[in-house]
């Protein structure tokens, strides 16, 4: 017998608008803002985050977010309507009738005789038919979608021919890491409609209103005929963490759901964590829950003659230079190491959100999945949350041993350390009055722990604002990890000083990264939720690999590098453009041969995999890229093309270029040498502009285009535009259709 799943359904805004009725389907490339409530922004490529409002016209390619107890509201011009909750942000890209949903929670209404819609995460594809549908996603963790009228396909993105029918009044929650879909179970519409912030039972303005009340009733003739049967099951919000009406808390999903194992705190105020209605703690996290660490106040100056004690305790001066101490938190990475916390979400557990950062690796840093043998102290940390924070000096360090309340000591000390903030964090020369250092010079511009063998990792967090090193401002580290996170969606890690360190770093932006100076670490992980800027020869160097991730573009910048020092060769340095393009070097074509940009390692891999019309570009001039092993550059997108001018591109063992969408193919447009034992250059069109050499340096190389886009002369010989000459002319070019190109990643 089906069962009701009874829900309260997620924090969403309200009342829908009316619209102009007898319009007909067109692609969603336009939407107008028609309601907004709190901190709503409009994200646009090349363009500084604006504040939205009422009236806006949103074109492709743009992002709405909304910031903490936000809301927002667009329609389209076909009379769809969509609805943003709280600390989300879904992208009109102009594919089709396509919605991505960043993360977070939306709406999607879509009037009958439409023509349908999707609505696209970078897991699965709701495919909706004249259908009224909330769905939730966050990166990394879940997908829940809930059918109010109308019916879904809810499939996989890379293979599509996994499906799964999803009907009014039914839900699926799911990991976004899951191979398979699961079977969808019956939700309590009534219920969901009397609490939902984005629908009602009584708004006759919804295009689909009557849609929405003949599901309803449908659903309660069911339960009158006995054929569902209402249970005391709720999920009292979003997130996954279903339990029962008296507080009983039940996982749906492992390692997603939280709660809190200990109502009387491991910290020494023993502040306790999230509790239930009747005061006891039962897995509820109630809207006004700030986190477990306690907040110090204002602007916190942390430098020399700070003392940070993992106990935890730090003494900071505030900005009007008193010096004051406060208590921290500890935080335990492996929930399942201790029976003092169960809280497995960093987010969660410091600022009560259930959010991601845009680097998934994140939790990685946290829990030490590196080490060979980790203990429990090994996976605890002392955690610090600030309003503002200024980083202007070295602070000193202690590490008492740490006691639970109403627990045991620890064998030892902890030695990882979290300086989170609420808003921003700041490393420059700047003191609070009063507080300057009587003699200062150049070498106290540095937050500096190569000389601190006892911290073992250092993270700098900030919920909703940016992290920025100033010019001039070094982070040093020894052998520690080091992480920079600026979670919030328009929040930058902006690294314009020097940050180096023996161990690894990682960094994460919901917005941007841009780096302008020096970035040094054993394996550098960076993502962006928009871009990945390095500029103004900018030095990016690593022992072990580099791994930059955007959503939208990656731009290495005139003469700016990006290099693997003594790695194996399989180390790799990858640059992935999730919806933008891919830039490397200037297009100034005057620009000499030593001010070239560069990237330099084993392997390289460069992938532009936008699923738009417009973007998915990668761009390489006046540019040096040198692989010792493998160099593969690689578009997607449906128009993507590989265009290459004055440069020299080098993979010994094998050098791969491939523009595969429909559209798309390389194009030389101004003199480039390519070197490697193996050359395969696959677009639909292959192009060398008239007057162009492309120099390949091996004894043969291997075209792959249509018969009728093979626009280039081999060795001078053929029609006109420019020529590919392979080793000295006295080589082979072998050259087939498009069809017959080998894997992207087969072979060397």
């Amino acid at each position: 017998m089906n069962t009701i799943t009874r829900t309260l359904p997620l924090a969403l805004l309200g009342s829908a608008l009316l619209f102009p009725a007898g319009l007909s389907a067109a692609s969603y490339t336009k939407a107008e803002v028609t309601r907004l409530h709190n901190e709503v922004k409009v994200l646009k490529e090349n363009a500084a985050p604006r504040e939205a409002v009422v009236g806006d016209e949103i074109s492709s390619v743009t992002s709405v977010a909304t910031g903490a107890a936000s809301r927002a509201e667009l329609k389209f011009p076909d009379n769809s309507l969509t609805r943003l909750g709280a600390n989300s942000r879904f992208t009109i890209r102009g594919d089709k009738r396509t919605l991505d949903l960043d993360q977070g929670v939306m709406l999607l209404q879509v009037p009958k005789q439409m023509g349908g819609a999707k609505v696209r995460t970078a897991a699965v594809t709701a495919a909706v038919t004249g259908t009224t549908v909330l769905f939730e996603y966050l990166p990394g963790g879940f997908v829940k979608l809930i059918v109010i009228e109308g019916v879904v396909d809810l499939y996989f993105n890379k293979e599509p021919g996994k499906f799964t029918h999803i009907t009014a009044g039914q839900m699926i929650i799911m990991k976004t890491d899951s191979n398979q879909l699961p079977t969808p179970v019956d939700v309590d519409l009534s219920l969901l409609l009397k609490t939902s912030k984005l629908i009602n039972g009584d708004d006759e303005s919804m295009p689909n209103f009557m849609e929405v009340v003949k599901a309803l009733e449908f659903q309660q003739k069911e339960l009158k005929k006995g054929d569902l049967v209402a249970t005391n099951f709720v999920l009292p919000g979003r997130g996954t963490l279903v339990e029962l009406s008296n507080n009983t808390a039940l996982n749906v999903i492992n390692t997603i759901a939280i709660k809190d194992a200990a109502p009387g705190g491991n910290s020494p105020q023993g502040n306790g964590g999230p509790t239930g209605n009747n005061g006891n703690n039962g897995g509820i996290i109630p809207p006004d829950y700030t986190g477990e660490v306690p907040l110090i106040v204002g602007a916190s100056y942390l430098g020399d003659n700070s003392l940070v004690e993992t106990n935890p305790h730090v003494t900071v001066h505030n900005s009007q230079g008193e010096e004051i101490r406060f208590a921290g938190q500890v935080y335990n990475a492996k929930s399942d190491r201790t029976s003092n916390r169960d809280f497995t979400l960093f987010p969660l557990f410091t600022f009560g959100k259930l959010e991601p950062v845009e680097n998934l690796n994140f939790k990685k840093f946290l829990t030490n999945t590196t080490d060979e043998a980790p203990t429990k102290e090994s996976e605890l940390w002392a955690v610090f949350k600030f309003e503002n924070l200024v980083v202007n000096g070295t602070p000193e360090f202690d590490f008492p041993i740490y006691t639970f309340v109403d627990g045991p000591a620890l064998e030892d000390p902890i030695r990882n350390v979290i300086f989170s903030a609420q808003k921003d964090i700041l490393f420059a020369a700047q003191y609070a009055p009063g507080t300057e250092p009587p003699y200062w010079s150049e070498d106290d511009n540095a937050f500096d722990l190569s000389y601190n063998y006892d911290v073992e990792k250092v993270g700098f967090y900030s919920q909703d604002g940016s992290i920025t090193v100033n010019e001039g401002f070094d982070v040093k580290g020894g052998n520690q990890d080091m992480a920079f996170v600026a979670r919030g969606l328009a929040s930058d890690v902006n690294l314009y000083g020097r940050v180096s360190t023996e161990g690894d770093v990682l960094v994460s932006a919901g917005q941007d990264i841009n780096i302008t100076y020096r970035l040094s670490g054993n394996f550098i992980d960076a993502a962006a939720g928009r871009d990945i800027n390095i500029s103004n020869g900018a030095r990016v160097k690593a022992t072990q690999g580099i791994d930059l991730r955007a959503k939208g573009s990656i731009n290495v910048a005139d003469t700016s590098t990006l290099k693997l020092i003594c790695a194996n060769e399989d180390a790799v340095v990858k640059l992935l453009s999730q919806g933008g393009n891919i830039n490397i070097g200037d297009e100034n074509e005057g620009l000499p041969a030593s001010c070239r940009a560069e990237i330099k390692g084993p392997i390289i891999d460069i992938e532009a995999l936008a699923a738009d019309e417009v973007n998915g570009q990668i761009r390489i001039f006046n540019s040096n890229v040198t692989a010792s092993n493998i160099l593969r550059a690689r578009t997607m997108s449906p128009n993507g093309w590989i265009t290459i001018g004055n440069s020299s591109l080098s993979g010994t063992n094998a050098l791969k270029l491939y523009a595969e969408g429909a559209n798309g193919g390389i194009d030389f447009v101004s003199n480039t040498t390519l070197n490697g034992n193996e050359v395969h250059i696959a677009g639909r069109t292959v192009r060398v502009s008239e007057g162009v050499n492309v120099d390949i340096t091996s004894g043969n190389a291997n075209v792959y285009a249509d018969e009728a886009k093979r626009l280039f002369r081999v060795n001078g010989v053929g029609a006109s535009h420019g020529s590919i000459n392979v080793n000295g002319g006295s080589g082979t070019l072998n050259v087939s259709s498009f069809e017959s190109k080998p894997a992207y990643k087969s072979g060397p």
